[in-house]
């Protein structure tokens, strides 16, 4: 099994932010959800089981995963920030990102939304309240 943490955090560290851990305990899979609201409030916690099967078909895709150590990105830093940290046994490697992921790291963003929808956690909501068209920036 190969243990994944996901990480995300809004903008500038607005609330709320929110960890899934992937795990796998003798042979059943879950996912540990903490949501953050950073109100004084203790993180909400909660276990969603999720299928082995596509679990196991979902990891497969990140083990044979080039990712080069420099990404080409656009500046985006509106929206939320990524930390995708995947651990073996030898070692572990983070990838991180703000909005929409590096187009090497296509895989890793639809690994993203297949764990968020997995577990029920939506995205956070937008930091700028005007549609974009309203900025003269198209969506």
């Amino acid at each position: 099994m190969t243990p994944v943490t996901l990480c995300m955090r809004p903008f500038a560290g607005h609330p709320p932010s929110t960890t899934i851990h992937l795990r796998q305990d003798r042979g059943a899979y879950a996912a540990d959800v903490t949501r953050d609201d950073h109100d004084g409030r203790p993180p909400q916690r909660r276990v969603v089981p999720v299928d082995a099967h596509d679990a196991e078909r979902r990891l497969v895709c990140l083990h044979d995963l080039a990712v080069p150590l420099v990404l080409s990105h656009p500046l985006d830093v509106d929206g939320e920030s990524f930390e995708l940290t995947i651990r073996s046994a030898q070692g572990f490697v983070t990838v991180g990102w703000w909005g929409f992921a590096p187009r090497e790291c296509g895989r890793l963003e639809e690994f993203v939304r297949w764990l968020r929808g997995v577990t029920n956690s939506p995205p956070s909501p937008p930091m700028c309240p005007l549609p974009l068209g309203t900025l003269g920036v198209s969506p």
